[in-house]
């Protein structure tokens, strides 16, 4: 069934308002399940012409069969994808979740966060006191967040950058070094664009940490053990297009010479690269590039994971499929030597976060969704991090409410306490 998503994952064409931003009016939002394969093939079917507009954008899918033997699909249709699957006369199963996707985009934009107190909570979640974590940002202003924590925590933080995007963006590092550090971590985020809340919850660890440390024990013991790094963000010209143009945009503004952009930084790394659900066609939403670390944002983020001797966990952060997945991501046919060890943190990892406010995730290899090649997860842990997880946080949609920012960070935050001890 993994082969249905290598076909639909392609790039639409949308219309462009009077401003220049992108709107995605009468594109829906729908749940399909696979029941046979005609159903499968007229997916895949669905217009792909560069000068039309696209069928189809798979954003989740439950990657193992359920108990009646069908396949769960989130799908954004365009009108005329949707328009197309009408006529077939199939999917009447077919569940529309949103009719109008521009019109939730606007009304997600006007819900501001309204934090709200610390209910009963378990003594190991925090909220940042600082408002600013509530909030989504702009690219420019994470980065001044990241240098002002460590102008403010000098002996704690230091803020460096480990490379350029296309458009000559700096990509910002925020290292968080305790007085004995004796492991190496990095936490990444932001490779798809689109995926703001991954970001944000970065950002709120950052803040509960600087916040914390030296007034909460355990914390400020596990931090002193550590040599931590954390990029909220390193796709910085994806995600400034997609906060000012086109709010789906997922991909990365390679000027790819054709009249397209972008190549998908989660499959530009060289584990088996342009094999596995991954697409030569640059204006597929999973470009792999004209080749593995073509783009200057993964060789900068592969350069500097290869600068850590001891490096020995790595999380790559993304949304919205509620999941703690470890490798391999490329094949479901061979396993990690440590899996049982891997599989043992990732059902801790998500006990830990379900008993704060009852969200229930999987723990499932990558593959397991779906294979596929070229992603960092599989590159961190041959390179040597023995404990490589990729962290799909949970959404409906890729836009959130702020809302979700404090609800999400919480959760994870204290997942995160305990991966960090692991």
């Amino acid at each position: 069934m993994r082969a249905v998503f290598i076909a639909l994952a392609v790039l639409f064409a949308v219309i462009s308002m009077a401003d220049g931003r992108v709107t995605y009016t009468n594109y829906r939002l729908i749940d399909v399940v696979l029941h046979n394969e005609r159903e499968r093939a007229f997916l895949e079917s669905l217009p792909e012409d560069r000068g039309e507009v696209r069928g189809v954008d798979v954003w989740t899918n439950d990657g193992i069969l359920i108990a009646d033997g069908h396949t769960v699909n989130r799908l954004m249709l365009s009108p005329a994808g949707y328009k197309a699957m009408v006529k077939s006369g199939l999917f009447g199963h077919a569940v529309v979740i949103t009719h109008n996707m521009e019109k939730r985009i606007a009304e997600m934009s006007v819900l501001d966060a309204k934090p709200k107190s610390q209910r009963n909570l378990r003594a190991d979640v925090y909220d940042p006191a600082d408002d600013w974590y509530y909030h989504w940002h702009t690219y420019d202003e994470m980065q001044e967040r990241l240098k002002l924590l460590a102008s403010n925590f000098s002996s704690l933080m230091t803020y460096s950058t480990i490379g350029e995007s296309h458009e000559g963006r700096k990509i910002g590092m925020l290292n968080i070094r305790g007085r004995n550090p004796t492991r190496q971590i990095a936490l990444i985020g932001g490779t798809h664009a689109r995926e703001w809340i991954a970001d944000a919850v970065l950002l709120w660890f950052i803040g509960c940490v600087s916040e914390l440390y030296g007034k909460d024990k355990n914390l400020t013991e596990t931090i002193d053990s550590l040599d931590l790094y954390v990029s909220p963000c390193y796709n910085p010209d994806g995600y400034t297009y997609c906060h000012d143009v086109d709010r789906y945009w997922r991909k990365n503004r390679r000027d790819n010479g054709d009249g397209t952009f972008g190549v998908d930084q989660n499959r530009n790394w060289d584990v088996e690269w342009g094999k596995v659900f991954s697409s030569n066609d640059t204006s597929s939403l999973i470009y792999c590039g004209p080749g593995p670390f073509s783009e200057p944002e993964t060789q900068a983020m592969r350069d500097f994971l290869k600068s850590l001797p001891n490096l020995s966990l790595t999380v790559d952060f993304h949304s919205p499929q509620k999941k703690f997945l470890r490798p391999f991501a490329y094949t479901n046919d061979t396993t990690c030597d440590n899996e049982a060890e891997l599989s043992k943190i990732g059902f801790n990892f998500i006990k830990s976060v379900y008993y704060v406010h009852g969200t229930k995730y999987r723990n499932i290899r990558t593959s397991q969704i779906y294979a596929f090649s070229g992603g960092c997860v599989d590159y961190a842990y041959l390179l040597g991090a023995r404990k490589s997880f990729e962290l799909e946080l949970f959404g409906p949609d890729f836009v959130l409410p702020e809302s979700e920012i404090q609800k999400q960070g919480e959760e994870i935050f204290v997942g995160l306490r305990y991966l960090l001890n692991a």
